[in-house]
């Protein structure tokens, strides 16, 4: 149960009651006497229920302009946040804080869109807005515990006390016996020892536990506008600045206990003076709370639980607080201290100074008025031609006239009928009606924002300009995007930070949830405090076909700066991703990877100077190749030429060498020719003159030497100017040459 409240010395239970009944009066007349009636015609009015100003014999048809303003107008509003998932962006605190916000701008968006049914937690948060000047949502933290039986049987004593150990675990009946399999397979005492401690009996256990598991979430609601008070003086937009803030809501004395509270079955409460307020009835037709009062089920009685949130100074330091206060009529259950105030509103056209602006509802039940008359009055007027009253005289048979019968008979008490029955003059007015129901749709249409040609519901369109009718849409369009705006700026930006800061501090665990295909750990506990946010409603506006034009006009624009620094791979992947959801996709991974990382390969240059240059460089390179073949060419032709040279020099070397060996075989002929003369010359001496044989062997001697003088030892050749070879040298040892020509 909760715990009990805590007074200052000097304030005491009943003082703060006093607070709060003055408090809820002041509130609660504001609410009767300026916010409910406007509220109860608007509804009334977009049910297209009776107006009270019916006439017996006439009719009673009844113009739809709210039902067809606020659902016209609703889809327009819904599409530019529900058209995609992120429906706020948080802004990084600085540059290392780019993957944090990131972070919690996707689980934010998840917690909106998944875990609350984004979809129809913004649909009824719109048409309150639309219909009741504003609409309201609760959020909150939730703990909620499931509660299951589970049972196991043959648990040793380690298994049950882990068993015991876990969280939420809580035994309903156990029951424990020998364990005799564990008994078999223990190892038997040594009989040689017995002095041996006899083991103790290992014990089985089968139990019945209760597991109770708790899980805490953040949780929106929509709030009926009946059932929420604010002080009259209120006069931002901004419900954070109320002094006083209640919201009232029916809870059976069964559902006040599961939260936590100690309450009697007989206490009292307020639900008698609720049910008087004729707007909640209205609400849910002939349903009355209060039918419930004397049930003999006492848990099930209904009572009206109040949670107000007010500045009130609870420890006289002389600051107001701001309390969060729980009671049932006047019985307080709980106070503290609170952290903010919960709720976040939205409106639809504001009024400066003024927390209660003007709805659409409102501005259109006028119109509805006249239609409603005029449609009357053209109805009553087709009647009464289709059947006309008569004069009749004293000569005609009533009975006849009032039964009226198709193709009856009318019997007169005369010759002749004419003049004895007359039809009433009666002029009609469709053609005069008909300019002034037109001229009244008109003017919805222009206090509204949405027009005929939006919803494609204009017959005479076709009659108009192009251009005309696109001027028309373009101002409708700018009419919702307006409210749009005001819708995000006023509340849905303060529902985000709120959730935000609530689930950071009530978080106790990381939570895990599915980003972009993958899943992906977050811990709330580790979060940067937010303040500053954008909310994307400009990235929805305008129809898919115009969101798609402008994510490629995007992405051209980024493919001429991505060589700047000014685009990298991660805003090229967001601009495929916004085109992807556009296009009705809400999953952009099907179709594109998301980078790792921003970084861009080296930047491309443009595609014309990249055709320019390697057309360039192909010349470059062509002038070189006929370089290079030329080049090769002249070197073939020299390598030829001198391919030929040295061949006629070799031809003209071997010629040589054969002329110099026929040159030195003849001279070595002509030597020994010149020395077998001279020794046939010394032998005839010798015959002759038979000198003395020393003298002989001196003559030979000494020719011998002038012999070996005569003897060649090397040839010099002789070349022309051109280097052809014309004969040569013979040198002989004693240093005599002699020349050799070569024919």
């Amino acid at each position: 149960m909760k715990d009990q409240v805590n007074y200052s010395e000097d304030k005491s239970q009943d003082d703060i009651t006093s607070y709060l009944r003055t408090s809820e009066d002041d509130a609660r007349q504001f609410q009767q006497q300026e916010l409910q009636p406007d509220r109860e015609r608007n509804l009334s009015y977009l049910l297209g229920r009776s107006t009270g100003t019916e006439e017996e014999g006439r009719s009673q048809v009844i113009s739809t302009d709210v039902w067809d303003a606020l659902n016209g107008m609703l889809p327009q509003l819904l599409k530019p946040f529900t058209s995609t998932d992120d429906y706020v962006v948080f802004q990084p605190t600085d540059e290392t804080d780019v993957e944090g916000a990131e972070q919690e701008t996707e689980y934010l968006n998840f917690i909106v869109s998944q875990k609350n049914n984004g979809y129809m937690l913004f649909y009824n948060w719109f048409m309150d807005s639309l219909l009741n000047k504003y609409g309201i949502v609760e959020y909150l933290w939730e703990e909620n515990s499931k509660t299951s039986q589970e049972k196991y049987s043959g648990l040793t004593d380690e298994e049950l006390a882990m068993l015991v150990q876990g969280e939420g675990i809580e035994i309903e009946e156990q029951t424990s016996y020998p364990d005799e399999f564990t008994m078999k397979t223990q190892q038997q005492p040594d009989p040689a020892n017995p002095q041996q401690m006899p083991q103790e009996t290992p014990m089985a256990h089968d139990v019945t536990v209760r597991v109770k598991k708790s899980k805490g979430e953040a949780k929106i609601y929509n709030i009926p506008p009946e059932e929420f008070l604010f002080n009259s003086d209120l006069s931002t937009q901004n419900i954070k600045d109320a002094t006083f803030v209640q919201r009232e809501v029916y809870k059976s004395i069964s559902d006040i206990r599961l939260m936590g509270y100690d309450i009697p079955d007989d206490i009292s409460d307020d639900a008698e003076d609720f049910t008087t307020y004729s707007e909640r009835t209205n609400r849910h037709d002939s349903y009355k709370p209060s039918q419930n009062k004397d049930t003999d089920d006492s848990a099930g009685r209904l009572v009206l639980f109040k949670t107000s949130h007010c500045l009130y100074d609870l420890n006289g330091d002389g600051i107001a607080e701001l309390l969060r206060i729980v009671r049932v009529g006047d019985n307080i259950l709980e106070i503290e201290e609170a952290e903010e105030i919960p709720y976040s509103v939205i409106h639809c056209h504001c009024l400066p100074h003024k927390f209660a602006g003007v709805s659409s509802a409102d501005v259109v039940a006028p119109i509805q008025d006249l239609k409603t008359t005029l449609w009357r009055q053209a109805l009553d007027n087709v009647y009464s031609i289709n059947s006309n009253r008569v004069f009749v005289s004293n000569k005609v048979d009533l009975d006849d006239m009032l039964s009226n019968p198709l193709g009856g008979i009318v019997r007169v008490d005369s010759e002749t009928a004419h003049g004895h029955v007359m039809p009433a003059p009666i002029t009609p007015i469709i053609g005069v009606l008909q300019p002034m129901i037109e001229y009244a749709d008109t003017v919805k249409e222009n206090r509204t924002g949405f027009t005929r040609y939006s919803s494609g519901m204009d017959a005479n369109s076709l009659n108009k300009t192009a251009t005309g009718v696109a001027k028309i849409m373009e101002a409708a369009a700018q009419r919702m995007e307006l409210m749009a705006r005001t819708f995000a700026e006023t509340g849905i930006k303060d529902l985000m930070l709120g959730l935000h800061g609530l689930i950071k501090r009530n978080a106790v665990k990381e939570d895990v949830f599915r980003l972009r295909n993958k899943w992906v750990n977050v811990d709330p506990r580790q979060w940067s405090t937010r303040t500053d946010m954008t909310v994307s409603v400009g990235l929805g506006t305008g129809d898919r076909q115009q969101q798609i034009q402008q994510m490629q006009m995007i992405g051209m624009a980024q493919e001429k700066v991505v060589g700047l620094g000014l685009a990298d791979k991660k805003t090229m992947y967001n601009v495929l991703r916004r085109g992807v959801e556009a296009m009705g996709y809400k999953d952009a991974s099907q179709f594109f990877i998301e980078p790792e990382d921003g970084k861009m390969p080296p930047p491309q240059p443009d595609p014309k100077t990249v055709l320019a240059k390697e057309e360039l460089e192909l010349k470059k390179i062509g002038a070189q190749q006929d370089m290079e073949l030329d080049k090769q060419k002249l070197q073939h032709q020299i390598q030829m030429e001198n391919a030929k040279v040295q061949a006629a020099i070799r031809t003209e070397e071997a010629k040589t060498a054969v002329q110099l060996e026929k040159l030195k075989i003849d001279s070595d002929v002509q030597m020994k020719k010149e020395e077998y003369k001279r020794g046939t010359e010394l032998a005839k001496i010798d015959a002759v003159d038979n000198p003395p044989h020393s003298a002989v062997i001196g003559a030979i001697s000494q020719l011998a030497q002038q012999v070996a003088g005569m003897k060649p030892v090397g040839l010099k050749q002789i070349k022309d100017e051109s280097g052809r070879l014309i004969g040569a040298i013979r040198v002989a040892a004693d240093g005599t040459e002699t020349e050799i020509t070569i024919d």
